[in-house]
């Protein structure tokens, strides 16, 4: 699916990929934008950074891409959103919810 929008300073080409039908370029491109973004943040958190994690996060088959390319550079992607829609025990460990997890990452 390619979705399009233009603004005054903006014109977008927009995919939808599923996380298994993300050609492997654009899955390295989007785990390497996470990593320049967010790698700083994990690394001096409690938990730290792990690789495997991430890409395992990513890759999860309940993960969807929205991948926002240049119109006038095609093969130039310049962000996306990653978004799962999953069902989640609460801390009452017989509670079952559905979230909804947004990511957002811009080059």
């Amino acid at each position: 699916m390619i979705i399009s929008t233009r603004s005054s300073d903006l014109d977008l080409i927009i995919d939808y990929y599923t996380a298994r039908d993300l050609p492997d370029p654009l899955k390295e491109w989007t785990y390497d934008l996470v990593k320049s973004n967010m790698y700083t943040l994990y690394a001096n958190s409690k938990d730290g950074w792990n690789e495997a994690e991430k890409r395992s996060d990513m890759g999860d088959e309940a993960s969807r891409y929205l991948i926002a390319r240049d119109r006038a550079d095609p093969g130039r992607p310049v962000g996306f959103v990653m978004f799962q829609f999953v069902r989640e025990e609460t801390m009452d460990d017989e509670m079952v919810v559905e979230v909804a997890y947004w990511y957002v990452y811009i080059v």
